[in-house]
Protein backbone atom coordinates (compact mmCIF):
# COMPACT_ATOMS: atom_id res chain seq x y z
CA UNK A 1 0.00 0.00 0.00
CA UNK A 2 1.22 3.50 -0.81
CA UNK A 3 1.80 6.06 1.94
CA UNK A 4 -0.65 8.96 1.73
CA UNK A 5 -0.01 12.48 2.99
CA UNK A 6 -2.66 15.19 2.97
CA UNK A 7 -1.79 18.84 2.42
CA UNK A 8 -4.00 21.90 2.23
CA UNK A 9 -3.28 24.65 -0.31
CA UNK A 10 -5.52 27.62 0.40
CA UNK A 11 -8.97 25.99 0.44
CA UNK A 12 -7.94 22.90 -1.57
CA UNK A 13 -6.98 19.43 -0.35
CA UNK A 14 -3.91 18.10 -2.15
CA UNK A 15 -3.14 14.43 -1.60
CA UNK A 16 0.33 13.04 -2.20
CA UNK A 17 1.21 9.35 -2.34
CA UNK A 18 4.66 7.79 -2.24
CA UNK A 19 5.38 5.35 -5.04
CA UNK A 20 8.79 3.69 -5.33
CA UNK A 21 10.18 6.29 -2.95
CA UNK A 22 8.93 9.30 -4.93
CA UNK A 23 5.95 11.65 -4.36
CA UNK A 24 3.02 11.50 -6.79
CA UNK A 25 0.21 14.04 -6.59
CA UNK A 26 -3.47 13.17 -7.03
CA UNK A 27 -4.17 14.66 -10.45
CA UNK A 28 -7.71 15.80 -9.71
CA UNK A 29 -6.45 17.78 -6.71
CA UNK A 30 -3.75 19.54 -8.76
CA UNK A 31 -6.26 20.47 -11.47
CA UNK A 32 -8.68 21.85 -8.87
CA UNK A 33 -5.95 24.14 -7.51
CA UNK A 34 -5.14 25.38 -11.03
CA UNK A 35 -8.85 25.89 -11.87
CA UNK A 36 -8.67 23.31 -14.67
CA UNK A 37 -12.32 22.29 -15.13
CA UNK A 38 -11.70 19.47 -17.65
CA UNK A 39 -9.20 17.63 -15.50
CA UNK A 40 -9.52 14.32 -17.38
CA UNK A 41 -8.51 16.05 -20.63
CA UNK A 42 -5.58 17.83 -18.97
CA UNK A 43 -4.31 14.65 -17.31
CA UNK A 44 -4.71 12.60 -20.49
CA UNK A 45 -2.44 15.09 -22.30
CA UNK A 46 0.50 14.22 -20.02
CA UNK A 47 3.08 11.67 -21.12
CA UNK A 48 2.66 8.10 -19.91
CA UNK A 49 5.60 8.35 -17.50
CA UNK A 50 4.13 11.52 -15.97
CA UNK A 51 0.86 9.93 -14.84
CA UNK A 52 -0.32 6.66 -13.40
CA UNK A 53 -3.00 5.22 -11.16
CA UNK A 54 -3.04 4.51 -7.46
CA UNK A 55 -5.54 3.34 -4.83
CA UNK A 56 -6.22 6.36 -2.63
CA UNK A 57 -8.13 6.25 0.64
CA UNK A 58 -11.34 8.33 0.65
CA UNK A 59 -14.32 8.59 3.07
CA UNK A 60 -16.08 6.03 0.88
CA UNK A 61 -13.17 3.61 0.83
CA UNK A 62 -10.20 3.13 -1.46
CA UNK A 63 -10.62 4.40 -5.00
CA UNK A 64 -8.35 4.15 -8.02
CA UNK A 65 -7.26 7.67 -8.99
CA UNK A 66 -4.92 9.22 -11.50
CA UNK A 67 -1.71 10.43 -9.88
CA UNK A 68 0.90 12.74 -11.40
CA UNK A 69 4.68 12.70 -10.98
CA UNK A 70 6.72 15.80 -10.13
CA UNK A 71 7.55 16.47 -13.83
CA UNK A 72 3.83 16.10 -14.60
CA UNK A 73 2.96 18.66 -11.92
CA UNK A 74 5.64 20.99 -13.38
CA UNK A 75 4.04 20.67 -16.82
CA UNK A 76 0.54 21.49 -15.52
CA UNK A 77 1.84 24.48 -13.57
CA UNK A 78 3.84 25.96 -16.44
CA UNK A 79 0.91 25.58 -18.83
CA UNK A 80 -1.26 27.75 -16.61
CA UNK A 81 -1.36 31.56 -16.74
CA UNK A 82 -3.61 31.85 -13.70
CA UNK A 83 -2.20 33.68 -10.67
CA UNK A 84 -2.82 30.65 -8.46
CA UNK A 85 -0.30 28.69 -10.55
CA UNK A 86 2.55 30.88 -9.29
CA UNK A 87 1.38 30.53 -5.69
CA UNK A 88 0.93 26.77 -6.06
CA UNK A 89 4.41 26.40 -7.56
CA UNK A 90 6.00 28.19 -4.61
CA UNK A 91 3.92 26.17 -2.14
CA UNK A 92 4.96 22.85 -3.70
CA UNK A 93 8.65 23.74 -3.79
CA UNK A 94 8.89 25.58 -0.47
CA UNK A 95 6.47 23.63 1.72
CA UNK A 96 5.32 20.27 0.35
CA UNK A 97 8.57 18.79 -0.91
CA UNK A 98 10.65 20.02 2.08
CA UNK A 99 8.06 18.59 4.47
CA UNK A 100 8.12 15.24 2.70
CA UNK A 101 11.91 15.28 3.01
CA UNK A 102 11.69 16.13 6.74
CA UNK A 103 9.23 13.32 7.53
CA UNK A 104 11.52 10.75 6.01
CA UNK A 105 8.80 9.40 3.76
CA UNK A 106 10.50 10.74 0.67
CA UNK A 107 14.28 10.80 0.71
CA UNK A 108 15.71 9.97 -2.71
CA UNK A 109 19.42 10.00 -3.34
CA UNK A 110 20.85 13.24 -4.65
CA UNK A 111 20.34 13.00 -8.42
CA UNK A 112 23.18 13.27 -10.85
CA UNK A 113 23.07 16.13 -13.35
CA UNK A 114 22.10 13.81 -16.28
CA UNK A 115 19.31 12.19 -14.22
CA UNK A 116 18.00 15.55 -13.10
CA UNK A 117 18.14 16.92 -16.62
CA UNK A 118 16.15 13.94 -17.92
CA UNK A 119 13.49 14.31 -15.22
CA UNK A 120 13.00 18.06 -15.52
CA UNK A 121 13.00 18.18 -19.32
CA UNK A 122 9.89 16.00 -19.26
CA UNK A 123 8.13 19.15 -18.07
CA UNK A 124 9.54 21.58 -20.62
CA UNK A 125 10.32 21.47 -24.32
CA UNK A 126 13.38 23.08 -25.95
CA UNK A 127 10.95 25.16 -28.03
CA UNK A 128 8.96 26.37 -25.00
CA UNK A 129 8.80 30.13 -24.24
CA UNK A 130 11.95 31.43 -22.60
CA UNK A 131 9.99 32.52 -19.54
CA UNK A 132 9.06 28.90 -18.81
CA UNK A 133 12.66 27.79 -19.22
CA UNK A 134 13.88 30.46 -16.83
CA UNK A 135 11.26 29.52 -14.23
CA UNK A 136 12.18 25.84 -14.22
CA UNK A 137 15.88 26.74 -14.01
CA UNK A 138 15.13 28.78 -10.88
CA UNK A 139 13.37 25.76 -9.38
CA UNK A 140 16.19 23.43 -10.39
CA UNK A 141 18.83 25.64 -8.79
CA UNK A 142 16.82 26.04 -5.58
CA UNK A 143 16.34 22.28 -5.19
CA UNK A 144 19.57 20.82 -6.56
CA UNK A 145 22.20 23.54 -6.83
CA UNK A 146 24.16 25.45 -9.45
CA UNK A 147 25.84 22.54 -11.20
CA UNK A 148 22.57 20.74 -11.97
CA UNK A 149 20.92 23.94 -13.17
CA UNK A 150 23.91 24.82 -15.35
CA UNK A 151 23.71 21.37 -16.95
CA UNK A 152 20.00 21.82 -17.60
CA UNK A 153 20.68 25.30 -19.04
CA UNK A 154 22.93 23.82 -21.74
CA UNK A 155 20.50 21.01 -22.50
CA UNK A 156 17.65 23.47 -23.10
CA UNK A 157 19.68 25.23 -25.78
CA UNK A 158 20.10 28.51 -23.92
CA UNK A 159 22.92 30.91 -24.91
CA UNK A 160 26.35 30.39 -23.39
CA UNK A 161 27.30 32.76 -20.59
CA UNK A 162 30.20 33.06 -18.19
CA UNK A 163 29.82 30.66 -15.22
CA UNK A 164 29.65 33.47 -12.68
CA UNK A 165 27.01 35.34 -14.68
CA UNK A 166 24.48 32.67 -15.61
CA UNK A 167 22.14 33.10 -12.62
CA UNK A 168 21.66 36.84 -13.03
CA UNK A 169 21.36 36.57 -16.79
CA UNK A 170 18.87 33.72 -16.49
CA UNK A 171 16.66 35.69 -14.15
CA UNK A 172 16.79 38.73 -16.44
CA UNK A 173 15.81 36.53 -19.38
CA UNK A 174 12.82 35.25 -17.44
CA UNK A 175 11.70 38.76 -16.49
CA UNK A 176 11.97 40.11 -20.05
CA UNK A 177 10.27 37.03 -21.47
CA UNK A 178 7.38 37.42 -19.07
CA UNK A 179 6.83 40.93 -20.43
CA UNK A 180 7.22 39.95 -24.09
CA UNK A 181 4.85 36.97 -23.74
CA UNK A 182 2.09 39.07 -22.15
CA UNK A 183 -1.06 39.59 -24.26
CA UNK A 184 -2.78 42.91 -23.41
CA UNK A 185 -6.56 43.10 -23.52
CA UNK A 186 -7.95 44.42 -26.80
CA UNK A 187 -4.77 43.75 -28.82
CA UNK A 188 -6.35 41.05 -31.02
CA UNK A 189 -4.46 38.31 -29.24
CA UNK A 190 -1.03 39.77 -30.05
CA UNK A 191 1.63 39.57 -27.39
CA UNK A 192 3.99 42.40 -26.49
CA UNK A 193 6.79 40.99 -28.67
CA UNK A 194 4.53 41.02 -31.74
CA UNK A 195 3.19 44.48 -30.93
CA UNK A 196 6.73 45.89 -30.75
CA UNK A 197 7.66 44.35 -34.09
CA UNK A 198 4.44 45.65 -35.68
CA UNK A 199 4.93 49.13 -34.19
CA UNK A 200 8.49 49.34 -35.49
CA UNK A 201 7.05 48.42 -38.91
CA UNK A 202 4.68 51.39 -38.73
CA UNK A 203 1.53 49.91 -37.14
CA UNK A 204 0.05 52.85 -35.22
CA UNK A 205 -2.59 50.75 -33.46
CA UNK A 206 0.14 48.48 -32.09
CA UNK A 207 2.04 51.58 -30.92
CA UNK A 208 -1.03 52.84 -29.03
CA UNK A 209 -1.43 49.49 -27.24
CA UNK A 210 2.23 49.57 -26.23
CA UNK A 211 2.14 53.14 -24.91
CA UNK A 212 -0.92 52.27 -22.83
CA UNK A 213 0.97 49.27 -21.46
CA UNK A 214 4.18 51.20 -20.69
CA UNK A 215 6.39 50.71 -23.75
CA UNK A 216 7.34 53.35 -26.33
CA UNK A 217 9.06 52.01 -29.49
CA UNK A 218 11.80 54.15 -31.02
CA UNK A 219 12.39 54.13 -34.76
CA UNK A 220 15.49 56.30 -34.38
CA UNK A 221 17.35 54.08 -31.91
CA UNK A 222 16.06 50.67 -33.09
CA UNK A 223 14.75 49.68 -29.71
CA UNK A 224 12.16 50.62 -27.12
CA UNK A 225 11.76 52.39 -23.79
CA UNK A 226 10.12 50.53 -20.93
CA UNK A 227 8.41 52.55 -18.19
CA UNK A 228 9.91 51.93 -14.75
CA UNK A 229 6.55 52.63 -13.09
CA UNK A 230 4.03 51.67 -15.79
CA UNK A 231 0.76 50.23 -14.51
CA UNK A 232 0.58 47.67 -17.30
CA UNK A 233 4.12 46.46 -16.68
CA UNK A 234 3.52 46.21 -12.92
CA UNK A 235 0.43 44.07 -13.49
CA UNK A 236 2.53 41.45 -15.30
CA UNK A 237 4.52 40.84 -12.12
CA UNK A 238 1.69 40.78 -9.58
CA UNK A 239 1.65 37.50 -7.65
CA UNK A 240 5.30 36.83 -8.59
CA UNK A 241 8.63 37.08 -6.80
CA UNK A 242 9.22 40.41 -8.60
CA UNK A 243 5.98 42.09 -7.44
CA UNK A 244 8.01 44.41 -5.17
CA UNK A 245 9.44 46.16 -8.22
CA UNK A 246 12.71 44.21 -8.31
CA UNK A 247 12.01 43.39 -11.97
CA UNK A 248 13.38 46.85 -12.84
CA UNK A 249 16.76 46.04 -11.29
CA UNK A 250 16.91 42.55 -12.81
CA UNK A 251 16.21 43.85 -16.34
CA UNK A 252 19.25 46.13 -16.21
CA UNK A 253 21.45 43.02 -16.34
CA UNK A 254 20.48 42.42 -19.98
CA UNK A 255 23.21 43.39 -22.43
CA UNK A 256 22.45 46.75 -24.04
CA UNK A 257 20.05 47.99 -21.34
CA UNK A 258 20.49 51.71 -20.60
CA UNK A 259 18.81 54.28 -18.38
CA UNK A 260 16.39 56.37 -20.42
CA UNK A 261 14.71 59.76 -20.08
CA UNK A 262 11.45 60.60 -18.37
CA UNK A 263 8.74 59.81 -20.92
CA UNK A 264 4.95 60.17 -21.24
CA UNK A 265 2.78 57.04 -21.25
CA UNK A 266 -1.01 57.47 -21.63
CA UNK A 267 -1.60 60.11 -19.01
CA UNK A 268 1.41 59.63 -16.75
CA UNK A 269 5.15 60.11 -16.92
CA UNK A 270 7.84 57.67 -15.86
CA UNK A 271 11.57 57.20 -15.91
CA UNK A 272 12.49 54.55 -18.46
CA UNK A 273 14.97 51.86 -19.36
CA UNK A 274 15.96 51.47 -23.02
CA UNK A 275 16.45 48.05 -24.64
CA UNK A 276 17.78 47.29 -28.13
CA UNK A 277 15.34 45.61 -30.51
CA UNK A 278 17.62 42.55 -30.66
CA UNK A 279 16.25 41.39 -27.29
CA UNK A 280 13.20 40.26 -29.26
CA UNK A 281 15.34 37.59 -30.95
CA UNK A 282 18.59 37.02 -29.07
CA UNK A 283 17.22 35.77 -25.76
CA UNK A 284 13.50 35.35 -25.74
CA UNK A 285 12.55 33.07 -28.62
CA UNK A 286 9.00 32.76 -29.95
CA UNK A 287 5.78 31.38 -28.53
CA UNK A 288 4.60 28.05 -29.87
Amino acid sequence: MNDLQNFVFEEHLVRVVTRDGEPWFVGKDVCAVLSIAKHHQALDSLDEDERGTCNVGTPGGYQEMIVVSQPGVFRLIFRSRKPEAERFKRWVFHEVLPQIHRTGRYAPAEPSAPALREALTLAIDRDAPMGSKAEILRVCRALFGKDAARSLWRHLGLPDVAPDEWTGTGEAVGVMSRILDHRPDGADGRDIRTLIVDALDGDEEARLHLVAFGIRPSDETDGFWLANTGRGVRSVFSETAWADGSWRIVLRRLAGAQSGPRTSFSGHQSRTTWFPARVLDDWCGTRN
